[in-house]
Formats: C-alpha cells, structure tokens, sequence
C-alpha cells in the first residue's frame, strides 16, 4: 500500500511558521485523517506535540525527514469544505495566521486531537414490566418470574410506580439512593430498559408539543415580508436593510421570515450586537423555535459553546442565536443571516482576527 501524506498548519504558529509542514499518517489513522481534520504532531527538534489542522492529502512530498502524526481528533469536529473556504477567507482578508482563524471559529477544546471535548451522555431508564408486574414484584408475590436481590433494587422500583415514564440515571441514584450497579442488575434480568441520549449543555427546556402562534402582519409589514420572501426564494445570495424605529414590528417579519426558511428545510443565523440583549432575545427565540435553538457568545463556559457547536454542525439546531461569532457557526443548509442593529460597532473585532461580522456574512452568503 502506498504511502499516505498530509500537509498540516500549526494553530499555534506565528506568522513566519504559518504554512504547511508535511506529515506521514500511519495506518490507524488512514481512515480517520481528511482535510479539515485537526491533528497533533511532534514538532521541532524536542518532538513536542503541537496542534495543527491538515490543509491537504498527498501520497508523496520533497520533505527530507518526514516525521508520523499522532493523533486525529474525531470526525465530527473536523471543518466541512464550507468552513475551509471561510477559514481561507479570514486569513487572506484580515491577514491573521491560521490558529487565528480556526480560534475565532472552532471552540478551543475541539481542536486538540490529544484531548478532544467529550460529549456529555445521559442515560434513561424505564420499566418493561406492567404496572400490575411490578407492584407484584415489590411486594414478592409468589409466582413472579422475576428476581428482585436486595432491598435496594426494590427500593429503585418504588420510583417507577410513583413516577410515570421514563426516570434518568441521576434522579434514581441521588433521590431514591440506587446506585448504578443496582440499576445495571435490573437491566439484565430484563426489568429495566435503558436508553443512552446525548446530554446537551445550554439548552433551555421547552415544551416538547411546542406549536408557534401565528404571526399577523399589517399591511406594510406584509409587503416587506414578500419582498424579502421573493429575493430568499430566489436562490442567489441577496442583501437587504431592514429600517425601522423602535416597535415598528421589524421582529414580527424576522419572525415570519425565519419559519419560512426553517419551513424550507435551510438553517438561519441570527446575531445581535451585545451578550445583554441575548436573554431577552432567547425568550422571543425558545419559546417559538424551542431545542432547535443553539446560543452562541462569549459568555457561555468552554462546555456549552462545544456543544452549541456541535449541535449547529449535525443539525440538531438550524437556528443559531448569538453576538458576532455565531456568524461562524457551522449550520447545515445555511439559508438566512439576520444582522440585527447591523450598524452597532460590537460586530467589528478588535482582536485577531480583527474581521467585521457583516464581510463575514457576506462571504459566507
């Protein structure tokens, strides 16, 4: 088998070492590496590990020493061919190196292919027994297939009868004192059934029948609508100014527009220019688009923007809210952006890369 390549960029590198180094992929890695992958490799004459992204493949190179890469971090975390291009855009455009870049646009933990961000697992426990089954069962009745070995296990039990549905692991250890050694016995005698979910940081419950109200417009805000409409319709990337003053309904359009997109099957982009106007903007957001809502801004814990993060990019959410870097966010079908008070100065970065929110927008339109 011939051998296998990459060209990789250093995150951390300044501007005199921001460009490729090749690296050999041994063959664990063959099937994991792409471009867009963020790996770890030895650097230097110390061979200390440094975070890099691969910029390209190939099966041969001119470097006279070519040393093996050590790691890749996961799939998922990898950038699409949309998010290289943008990458590519902020460095020619805003003359930043290519840790700059993937910073600005990839939350820190999901670059380090050593120790990637983990996702957070929750799991679900419900009973498979009847009703009538399970109070036999508590009580030992005679006659009942079943085995129940400790009064804890019953104990466990009890929460069932007194709660409906499925109950998960962290209530039935800290409430009703399981432990999950208990809960792992009851699952193979073929009492319990668990169900493993990913538990998602940041998201604000809702109701899960969740039913938008109807949005009706006046007269002048219909025409704006279908104007709008029209040019999202038209397939080419359009830009248009909003204008109003304050309580003239310009949210009510948003609105509209946005379920049309959502409707559509595209993903929507929404940013505002402070992290204060954020809470009462969730509130309008959460409570008509529910868990299809992702958050992004700076004042979310490492945990909550990886998992925003990774929502947006598996299409979990197809609505992302947030300040100027949720222009970044990786949505699927991306098909609006929504500038709100595009003129505020907080869209512009005044830090590497220094990029205004609306050029980014732009491109990515």
């Amino acid at each position: 088998m011939s051998k296998l390549y990459v060209g990789v960029c250093l995150l951390g590198a300044p501007h005199s070492l921001d460009r490729e180094f090749d690296y050999s992929v041994p063959e664990e890695h063959r099937s994991s590496v792409r471009v867009g992958s963020f790996v770890s490799v030895p650097f230097g004459r110390a061979n200390k590990l440094k975070s890099g992204i691969v910029t390209s493949l190939k099966c041969e190179t001119d470097a006279v020493r070519v040393k093996p890469l050590s790691s890749v971090s996961p799939d998922e975390n990898a950038l699409s061919e949309e998010m290289l291009a943008l990458l590519a855009y902020l460095k020619e455009q805003t003359l930043c190196t290519t840790g700059d870049a993937a910073r600005a646009m990839v939350p820190s933990p999901l670059t380090d292919a050593e120790k990637p961000g983990r996702v957070r697992a929750m799991r679900y426990y419900s009973v498979i027994l009847s009703r009538a089954e399970l109070e036999g069962l508590i009580e030992k009745r005679e006659g009942n297939p079943y085995k129940v070995g400790s009064e804890g296990q019953r104990r466990l039990l009890h929460a069932f009868l007194a709660r409906e549905g499925r109950i998960d692991e962290g209530t039935l250890m800290n409430e009703f004192g399981g432990t999950r050694e208990q809960l792992k016995a009851l699952v193979s005698r073929g009492i319990l059934w668990c169900e493993t979910e990913t538990a998602w940081r940041g998201i604000r419950e809702t109701e899960s029948d969740l039913t938008p109200r109807e949005i009706t417009l006046s007269d002048e805000q219909e025409a704006v609508y279908r104007e709008l409409i029209s040019l999202f319709r038209m397939g080419e990337p359009r830009a248009a100014l909003l204008h109003g003053v304050t309580g003239s309904g310009k949210t009510s359009v948003m609105l509209r527009l946005i379920d049309e997109v959502l409707r559509s099957g595209r993903s929507a982009i929404v940013m505002l220019p402070e992290i204060a106007l954020t809470p009462q903007s969730l509130e309008i957001f959460c409570s008509r688009y529910g868990r299809r809502v992702a958050v992004i801004h700076s004042g979310l814990s490492a945990g909550e923007r990886c998992d925003a993060y990774r929502r947006a990019r598996s299409g979990d959410a197809d609505l992302v809210i947030g300040t100027r870097s949720a222009v970044f966010a990786p949505v699927q079908n991306l098909g609006l952006i929504v500038m709100d008070e595009e003129q505020e100065h907080t869209y512009k970065s005044d830090m590497n890369p220094k990029y205004h929110a609306r050029d980014v927008a732009r491109f990515r339109c």
